[in-house]
């Protein structure tokens, strides 16, 4: 698993699409499902926000990537 998961909460193998996923409590969600495994489907009016993101989650030097 990417990040320290104290709760053993797994999402490996599951799908979720989070709405707004670029800012505020979207972008924690996503970044918190994507931590507990899942596939995360991010979804904004921006897509250089998505990218923007997408980068972020895959950086290994942080605590999600």
């Amino acid at each position: 698993m990417k990040a320290a998961n104290r709760f053993k909460i797994d999402f490996t193998g599951k799908v979720v699409l989070v709405t707004g996923s670029t800012r505020g409590i979207g972008r924690a969600i996503a970044s918190l499902f994507y931590a507990y495994g899942a596939d995360v489907v991010l979804n904004s009016r921006n897509a250089e926000d998505i990218e923007g993101l997408k980068n972020e989650l895959r950086d290994p030097s942080l605590p999600n990537g």
